[in-house]
């Protein structure tokens, strides 16, 4: 960790028995489900600093398991089109693209019409 990571990492942190930070009500604890597990931002949530903290003050040891990129996209219910998670639109039903909510919207458009 001596060398700073690029900006935007995602991470996971997990002790020595492999269970993965979680917050819950609050309140910090580990799970051996990585879905529950919370991803931290490497720069913005200051993750090098917690890890440290846990070293010093609560005499354990964390360890960085980095969020594979894949999981940073979606793909689109409609067309399959995958791009960021950002970019994508949920309707309520489901996660579309820009691209194919238009065509949703002007139908709902339509029907309110008739």
């Amino acid at each position: 960790m001596s060398e700073p990571s690029p900006s935007g990492i995602k991470v996971r942190i997990c002790d020595v028995f492999g269970f993965y930070l979680v917050e819950s009500d609050g309140a910090y604890d580990f799970t051996r489900n990585k879905a529950e597990a919370n991803v931290f931002d490497y720069h913005a949530d200051q993750v090098v600093d917690l890890v440290i903290h846990a070293a010093k003050n609560l005499e354990t040891q964390w360890f960085l398991d980095p969020v594979d990129d894949n999981l940073k996209a979606e793909r689109c219910d409609k067309c399959g089109f995958k791009q960021a998670v950002t970019d994508m639109i949920f309707t309520g039903k489901e996660v579309l693209c820009e691209e194919c909510v238009v065509p949703e919207k002007q139908s709902i458009d339509a029907k309110a019409d008739e």
